[in-house]
């Protein structure tokens, strides 16, 4: 059964509204309309002026999305990452640090890092990499942070293309597929940020698909009118590993040969947009059992991972990274990573190439 908190009903109702409109739908419209006022405002104040918008003194790339969470953006930015190491570039990433326990300062990631200091997805992508990574609200003090202590090539921005401050070379919407949905207002009344339209001014669309054959071309054909560049990627599953190894905090992707977990009954642990994902991924390789949910990025303590069974624990490697110092054994995690379309990847470079 899985743990339901009030706040995660609510989560639940809301994703309802989003994929067809409900009642919620119309209880919240009001509010929608003062966002898509107020974000409007914002950008207006960057785009018309008076704030000027910052450009980096490296090409900057910004991967993000138009929805609310949950897109596969982080796997994305990692595969993107080491797609740019591999041709020797000095990549360095900045992100906010959602609900790192204060944004205000830039910080600078390091192996002593925590996640509730920097935040679960930053701490994830710099132990996947082992790219230099900082972390604050404004990306502009994070770059500048993170250029002062680094000779970079390129920084990826791991989201942000609703943070108009940053002037980017390159932008990248993740497009999830899994949201088929009927609902384009923009939040709380729908999923979007923005208004939809926004897509066309993307140099990169890139829809999250779930079957490797999909193609750009037979996808969301409305975006494809925007006449954007656009392409796919999925995530695939690797080994399974002890989140004591410390492979969930060290980069070693893919885990310890040595030390794995058999398909079996386990408890399915997930803090995650959407968690649903991770079970139908983890019942695909044979591991089945009770399924916990828990809101996305919680800051898990050892008493959330107590159940009425003896059953081992298999959670999402967001999640390891902040149970990493637990006591309690048979912890592991499934890492994901995405595959991405190498004619999107040559794309990307030449744009920061030429910047």
């Amino acid at each position: 059964m899985s743990t339901q908190t009030p706040l995660r009903k609510f989560e639940q109702a809301l994703l309802k509204s989003w994929r067809s409109p409900t009642i919620l739908t119309l209880v919240l419209l009001p509010l929608s309309g003062l966002y898509l006022v107020l974000s409007t405002l914002n950008r207006w104040t960057y785009t018309l002026g008076p704030k000027a918008r910052y450009e980096a003194a490296v090409p900057t790339i910004v991967v993000g999305n138009l929805t609310v969470g949950g897109s596969g953006k982080s796997p994305f930015v990692a595969a993107l990452v080491k797609a740019l190491q591999s041709k020797e570039y000095r990549v360095g990433i900045v992100s906010r640090g959602y609900k790192r326990s204060s944004d205000k300062a830039a910080v600078v990631l390091n192996e002593q890092s925590d996640a509730r200091d920097v935040g679960d997805e930053p701490l994830m992508l710099f132990h996947q990499t082992n790219a230099p990574t900082a972390v604050a609200a404004d990306r502009k003090s994070a770059i500048d942070a993170l250029l002062k202590v680094h000779d970079l090539d390129v920084i990826v921005c791991d989201d942000g293309l609703q943070h108009w401050k940053l002037k980017p070379s390159v932008t990248i919407c993740i497009d999830d597929q899994s949201l088929v949905s009927r609902n384009r207002l923009v939040l709380p009344a729908g999923p979007y940020r923005e208004l939809y339209s926004r897509l066309k001014q993307m140099h990169e669309v890139v829809a999250h698909v779930v079957k490797p054959n999909d193609s750009a071309e037979e996808i969301n054909s409305d975006s494809n009118d925007f006449k954007v560049a656009h392409s796919v990627f999925w995530l695939e599953p690797q080994a399974v590993s002890s989140v004591h190894s410390n492979n969930a905090t060290s980069g070693n992707e893919g885990g310890d040969v040595t030390e794995s977990l058999t398909p079996r009954r386990v408890n399915l642990v997930a803090g995650i947009a959407k968690p649903q994902r991770f079970f139908e991924t983890a019942q695909s390789l044979g591991y089945s059992g009770p399924e916990h949910s828990f809101s996305d990025h919680h800051q898990f303590v050892e008493s959330d991972l107590k159940f009425d069974n003896d059953l081992p624990i298999l959670m999402t490697e967001k999640d390891a990274v902040k149970c990493n110092g637990f006591t309690a054994n048979q912890l592991w995690y499934l890492p994901v990573t995405a595959q991405l379309d190498q004619n999107m990847i040559d794309r990307v470079i030449n744009r920061i190439t030429q910047n």
